[in-house]
């Protein structure tokens, strides 16, 4: 299981996964992005060398060569305006590539977290630290590393132009500012990788602080945190996450500003001994006026390359750091074993055999030894109060998830041996936290059948199935009514919403989309209803939705009249059996069903 501090891999290794995503996201800009830089970095000490000529040419007094002396001016500018426009076109295409990159590396991350069959990776949230770390790699690293890249290839060209420069003048110098850039990049290798791990400290605070900012703006909790009060109590923990993260982030900065200030004074000794021994051999007569000029222009040119390259190899070298999370996440292993065996329709039945289950190792056993079977064609009820087990056991038939114990055969096959998204077509779950996505009617609908998702008579007739086609042809704009309070439609018209009844019954109609499944999943899938809309919903779903049906309720006179009702306690089934026969048994089933049965009962306080 990915976790969310990143793996450590070499960073040549980093290095080469950044360049090969690089290179593939767009060959032709990343070798522009290497070509274009070095006529950029170039110019500027072609140029200078030009300027040197000129000036010793001007200060020959008599000896001046006028012809010369207009060349090099010439040249000066052309090499000038070469560096410029070469500069622009050098940012551009880091621009471009970065977008690039980031859309490729976007693609791929997306496309590996849909790829998961199940839900433990999704439900642990230590790989979704790990996410958020990789969706920032995915926005800098590739970024950080072409910027460096362009500007490493451009400054470099710069610095070689000029320490060969330095070198005729006053070989020595070029030593003195290797020994200033050494410690300066062992520096920013430190930095980074104190960075890094800062950055993982940062990921779960930053996680509470965007999860409190969106409960301030999310219209489903308006209500409750008004109703309660809790708004200067969540705002509290917003600010008390931000003010951890901005004391992580404090630290940093005070060790980077140490930093930026010792090499400040060193290269400021480096540049001053060279700059002295080079005036005092001019006074001699050693040297002449324009090679001071030149000499004190290299200097400072090459000290600005390592101003410019260094933070940005710092900056680099974290994205590389950063992107082994990215990485991470794309070399996760799959979480399901994946079967390949296509999924006959149900013949025989789902047999559930000594089903053992626990989300974490350590954590409490969910479902203890359960066996029960549910014949084709046949309806089955399940019934037990919350945290029973029923809907854990509804993600085990639909593989979200793998059993630690036993095993559900479909037929006889255990459900490891089919393909999984055959497997899912197969069942039509509707549940009672289903999705409400800001999409139109016919969207929410169609959804279900995503491959029929257009399909207006198909999503007409299923929703009328679901008692709620009148209520969808009476919004503004029938099924192309925009089901949402926080978005526009295309054509800038606001949306509007369902209440939750409605809702319910546009999941519901969702369900029944998929015409071709053996199996109907109803969990809980009426408690937003009144008892009419049930019991209406309820016979249309008998006459109309004929198969095999796995029936979840509270409400046990919603399943009153299930072929077999399977009774669930603690993980393990206290009993089982006809609605008749689990009554004359006078178990735990009679009891509920006669405490429930009682609360409709008039009250002789209020008869009359």
């Amino acid at each position: 299981m990915a976790t969310a501090v990143p793996v450590r891999r070499p960073w040549y290794k980093l290095m080469a996964a950044v360049l090969a995503l690089t290179f593939r996201a767009a060959p032709a800009g990343t070798l522009a992005c290497i070509g274009v830089p070095v006529v950029a970095g170039a110019s500027p000490g072609a140029a200078a060398y030009c300027v040197r000529l000129l000036i010793d040419d001007l200060t020959a007094g008599r000896h001046a060569h006028r012809g010369h002396a207009v060349l090099f001016v010439v040249l000066v500018v052309v090499l000038g305006s070469v560096a410029l426009a070469a500069g622009y076109l050098a940012s551009y295409l880091s621009g471009y590539v970065q977008q690039s990159v980031l859309c490729l590396a976007e693609d791929r991350l997306y496309r590996r977290v849909d790829a998961f069959s199940g839900l433990r990776h999704l439900e642990n949230p230590r790989f979704h630290d790990t996410m958020r770390l990789a969706e920032r790699a995915v926005e800098t690293a590739p970024a950080d590393f072409t910027v460096f890249l362009v500007n490493a290839v451009r400054q470099g060209s710069t610095a070689a132009v000029y320490i060969g420069l330095l070198a005729a003048i006053w070989p020595p110098m070029t030593g003195l500012l290797v020994l200033a850039a050494v410690p300066a990049f062992v520096a920013q290798l430190m930095a980074t990788r104190q960075a890094t791990v800062a950055e993982a400290q940062l990921v779960s605070c930053q996680r509470r602080r965007h999860y409190f900012r969106e409960l301030a703006m999310d219209p489903c909790g308006a209500k409750e945190i008004r109703l309660f009060g809790l708004g200067a109590l969540f705002h509290g923990r917003m600010m008390a996450a931000l003010r951890q993260a901005i004391d992580i982030e404090d630290r940093q900065n005070r060790r980077a500003t140490m930093r930026e200030l010792f090499l400040t004074g060193l290269n400021v000794a480096v540049s001053l001994t060279g700059a002295v021994i080079v005036v005092l051999a001019a006074a001699r007569g050693a040297l002449t006026v324009g090679d001071v000029s030149l000499f004190l222009a290299a200097i400072a040119s090459i000290q600005g390359v390592f101003a410019a390259v260094i933070p940005q190899f710092g900056r680099a070298y974290r994205g590389l750091r950063l992107f082994s999370s990215y990485l991470d996440v794309i070399e996760e292993q799959p979480d399901l074993a994946e079967g390949g065996a296509a999924v006959p329709a149900l013949r025989q039945g789902v047999e559930i055999r000594d089903l053992w289950f626990r989300y974490d190792e350590g954590s409490p056993w969910v479902l203890r030894g359960v066996s029960f079977t549910i014949p084709a064609g046949h309806s089955v009820g399940l019934v037990g109060v919350n945290g029973a087990g029923k809907s854990t056991l509804v993600k085990l038939l639909l593989r979200m998830y793998d059993p630690d114990g036993g095993m559900i055969s479909w037929d006889g096959r255990p459900l490891a041996e089919f393909d999984v998204a055959l497997l899912r077509q197969q069942v039509r779950v509707t549940s009672q936290d289903f999705v409400a996505f800001d999409l139109t009617a016919a969207e929410n609908i169609g959804l279900g059948d995503a491959g029929n998702r257009e399909d207006g008579a198909r999503i007409r007739a299923v929703a009328a199935m679901a008692q709620v086609d009148d209520t969808l042809m009476r919004l503004p704009a029938g099924y192309d009514t925009l089901l949402s309070r926080v978005h526009t439609d295309d054509l800038g018209r606001d949306g509007t919403t369902l209440s939750g009844g409605q809702w319910q019954k546009v999941a519901i109609a969702r369900s029944l989309m998929r015409g071709e499944a053996s199996i109907l999943v109803l969990d809980e899938p009426s408690s937003g209803l009144d008892p009419e809309a049930e019991h209406e919903i309820h016979l249309t779903l008998a006459e109309r939705a004929p198969g095999t049906k796995l029936l979840i309720s509270h409400r046990l006179n919603a399943i009153r009249d299930a072929d077999l009702i399977v009774v669930l306690d603690e993980g393990q089934i206290a009993e089982q059996g006809t609605h008749e026969e689990l009554l004359r048994a006078g178990g735990r089933y009679a009891r509920l069903f006669a405490l429930q049965a009682a609360g409709y009962a008039e009250s002789p306080k209020t008869a009359g």
